[in-house]
């Protein structure tokens, strides 16, 4: 697999090839973050650096640094608490007059049953296949002053969520005049045209929305979801998780989806694996906005995470929802590890907004970080521990002096723990090759060839669609029937963003597609492609292009290593010039991926919209700081044992590349 990847020699020989178990879970491999001025981001004193200018969004002088609490769990019933827990954490005012009393809602009862008598009928015909939900109507009463009227909507929401309430105006022809009597925006009656004097009644039916929405996720979160949207002021962060019906019909998931956007617009919701996650937040908007003319930037903010099993996509995936910024709008200062516990520096924009006038007396306080969990797995989550802004500028990529690393080998086999030792302070004085490493793939080639960035450099688009979907390979010669994200395993993001591009074309733009032009490879199959791939998020495809700039470099650096191996090889691009027998080298590489010539190569400033400078990187990087401890496996044989690195690399070098060396051995970690 490392092969597919272009890493192929050692820089030190190796004697006896030796084998361990590495990353069995993420607290195996900590990785700490060190910034420009040397500073460790885990150490318990770490501070983010106050903003340069200091000034806030305000004009005042200061800056602001915090630590954010935690999203409270409004529905303790789905999560491990009591439905009345998750009450005493939303502050609703519930308006208790004359006009909703006990009488009213004894008949409303008698007229529509109980919620849970509703929501059980609704299921029996969800079941049933019956989509025409049984109707009926009841007129309470007249309510001609409108702040009466509005008092009586906002105590139904709360009282009984069930069933909704709508003013409807009704003329009566009146001979004699009508006294209009007014008070304040209200009046007791009016006068039309005709002349007849209207009556403000309010009419009671079933609410529908939150019978389906009841149906799908559970009388419990259906409720939490009206309380909080009903709360005043707004409360504290909102975090539900239910099961979601994977039998659910491809029209009752959309219909679920327009019910949220609708009556939920400051909350996101995300359904994944038969899993619905809510989250809402009182500070920002739920639906994911770009940040325009709606939503003025002053600065960014930059935040200290701490991160578990995530990869650098999910990571960003998590703060865009939080914060409702884009995707690509979450700047990090490298790419970390997924199967690890990492702490590192990251950014978004900061926004200045219209906000509701109920929002400005919540806030975040406590000392408990933000916890913002993954959808597929309530392991995998990343913690907000500070936050610090507004600064001018964005966490820039190489924006960090290098990494402080913490790992576990277990079960060390074929060496012994003073050959370990002898071999990592030999690495240490005289390096290893700094090759990229297999994270830095997203994806699992098989062939050095069969890259997706190497085909979108190369103009073979469908050949990169294919790659994209080589976790679920029969489905490309399902296409056009089957292009669907629905029918791509969640687990395959990649997939999924180009299926979801795939299939927005076919119904906008390439709706005469056929099965025939998949199969022959035409020119209209070859347009859709391509524009699938520009239509992904930027973030992927800087991921697939940064991904074939490495394997080129890992292909050169293998090809030259040697004693004249050069202090420094190109990650080709515009800025940088190839010169003597580097150059040769790079045709070779390039001709063998079918990319043309360095000229050629040279001559693209873009590609699919992402800019392609290139660089200059070392070809051998040495670890700072090397120690190793080790730990006897109990009941285990005298000649197997466990050991823990810690080492310092400079930015973008690569650990596992590293243990590697260490232990002579080919291993996809």
């Amino acid at each position: 697999m490392l092969q597919a990847c272009g890493v192929e020699k050692f820089h030190v020989p190796v004697e006896r090839v030796a084998v361990a178990r590495l990353k069995d879970c993420p607290e195996d491999f900590l990785v700490a973050e060190v910034d420009p001025a040397g500073e460790a981001t885990d150490a318990q004193t770490y501070k983010l650096p106050i903003p340069r200018t200091p000034t806030n969004s305000c004009g005042e002088v200061g800056s602001v640094q915090t630590v954010l609490s935690t999203a409270t769990e409004l529905n303790r019933g789905q999560c491990g608490g009591s439905a009345g827990d998750s009450e005493k954490h939303i502050n609703v005012a519930v308006p208790m007059d004359d006009s909703l009393n006990e009488s009213l809602l004894e008949t409303l009862l008698e007229v529509f049953g109980s919620k849970r008598e509703a929501v059980a009928q609704y299921s029996s015909c969800a079941a049933a296949g019956n989509l025409l939900f049984p109707t009926k109507e009841h007129d309470i009463g007249v309510f001609n002053e409108r702040a009466e009227r509005e008092q009586l909507h906002r105590a139904m929401k709360v009282l009984v969520p069930h069933l909704r309430s709508e003013t409807r105006r009704h003329r009566e022809a009146t001979a004699g005049p009508v006294n209009i009597a007014l008070d304040g925006d209200s009046a007791h009656a009016c006068r039309d045209d005709d002349g007849g004097a209207i009556d403000y009644h309010i009419i009671v039916s079933y609410d529908c929305d939150f019978l389906l929405l009841s149906h799908l996720l559970g009388e419990s979160v259906a409720d939490a979801l009206v309380a909080w949207n009903a709360s005043v002021p707004q409360g504290p962060p909102l975090h539900l998780t239910a099961k979601f019906p994977v039998t659910a019909s491809k029209e009752v998931r959309r219909s679920f989806h327009e019910v949220m956007s609708k009556r939920y617009p400051r909350i996101t919701c995300r359904v994944s694996n038969g899993q619905v996650v809510i989250r809402g937040s009182s500070s920002g908007f739920g639906k994911r906005q770009r940040v325009d003319g709606n939503r003025e930037t002053v600065g960014f903010t930059h935040l200290l995470i701490r991160k578990r099993n995530l990869d650098i996509m999910e990571l960003r995936m998590l703060l865009a929802e939080h914060f409702c910024v884009p995707i690509d709008a979450v700047c990090t200062a490298g790419m970390k590890d997924k199967c690890a516990v990492t702490y590192q520096r990251c950014s978004v924009p900061s926004t200045r907004q219209p906000r509701d006038p109920r929002e400005e007396e919540s806030g975040i306080d406590g000392d408990v970080p933000l916890r913002l969990t993954w959808t597929d797995d309530l392991s995998s989550y990343v913690e907000i521990l500070q936050t610090s802004g507004p600064h001018s500028t964005p966490v820039g990529i190489g924006e960090l002096k290098g990494n402080m690393f913490h790992i576990r080998l277990r079960d060390v086999r074929g060496i012994t723990p003073s050959e370990l030792m002898q071999r990592s302070c030999r690495l240490e004085k005289e390096g290893f090759l700094n090759y990229f490493g297999q994270q830095r793939f997203s994806e699992h080639a098989e062939c050095f060839m069969d890259h997706i960035g190497v085909h979108i450099l190369g103009g073979r688009w469908p050949e990169a669609v294919r790659c994209l979907l080589r976790g679920a390979p029969e489905l490309y010669d399902l296409f056009p029937t089957h292009m669907e994200p629905r029918y791509v395993p969640a687990r395959l993001r990649d997939a999924r963003c180009i299926v979801q591009a795939l299939n927005r074309l076919h119904r906008t733009r390439y709706t005469t597609l056929t099965r025939a032009d998949v199969t022959e490879c035409t020119q209209l199959w070859r347009d859709v492609c391509r524009d699938a791939l520009q239509a992904v998020p930027y973030a992927f495809r800087v991921l697939w292009l940064c991904g074939a700039q490495s394997l080129i470099f890992n292909r050169l650096l293998s090809m030259l290593h040697g004693p004249q191996l050069p202090v420094t090889l190109p990650l080709l691009g515009y800025n940088v010039s190839v010169e003597g027998g580097v150059r040769s080298a790079v045709d070779k590489v390039l001709m063998e991926l079918n990319l043309g010539t360095v000229d050629e190569f040279a001559q693209r400033k873009k590609v699919l919209g992402v800019g392609m400078p290139g660089a200059l990187r070392a070809t051998v990087v040495r670890p700072v700081g090397c120690s190793v401890s080790f730990t006897t496996v109990e009941g285990g044989s005298s000649d197997v044992f466990d050991a823990t690195l810690s080492f310092f690399l400079p930015s973008s070098s690569y650990a596992t590349i590293f243990l590697r060396e260490v232990l002579g051995c080919d291993t996809w970690w």
